[in-house]
């Protein structure tokens, strides 16, 4: 009886530890993916900051896009419309304040879209266009260059 018991009681641990290193497997590739999502955005940012300033924090482009993600007022005043945020314009020049708002679009459309997120950043409501893949295209060159 003691023999039956033993072999119930250890079958039972190896049975719950079976259960654990596989939770704690699932876990780890869980883990690793979100890592490897994350990196690879922050590649994309990177990429997206060298294309649209050349890294300029206080870059101004021809249409009054402001800071080194060369901020319109129409996308400032969206992301106040949509967060309750209000940014002022020459507060774009702040890298994490511009980045607060790169992110923001980002995440809704999915930080793993990264052609989506380049060109709707470029073209917003025309990013499938043509212009749209061309600037993917950059954007996706200097991204290669930065894995």
């Amino acid at each position: 009886m003691k023999k039956i018991l033993f072999l119930i009681v250890l079958s039972t641990f190896y049975l719950t530890v079976g259960i654990s290193t596989v939770q704690n497997d699932d876990l780890s590739d869980t883990i690793y993916k979100i890592t490897k999502i994350k990196h690879n955005y922050e590649l994309l940012v990177r990429s997206e900051f060298w294309i649209e300033s050349r890294n300029n924090m206080f870059a101004i482009g021809d249409a009054g896009d402001i800071g080194g993600l060369q901020i319109t007022d129409i996308r400032r005043i969206d992301y106040f419309l949509k967060t309750g945020i209000y940014y002022h314009a020459f507060e774009m020049f702040d890298s994490a304040k511009s980045r607060e708002i790169f992110d923001y679009y980002a995440y809704k459309i999915g930080i793993e879209n990264h052609e989506e997120i380049a060109r709707r950043w470029n073209r917003s409501s025309n990013w499938k266009d043509e212009k749209g893949r061309q600037y993917w295209n950059l954007v996706y060159n200097r991204y290669k260059k930065l894995v």
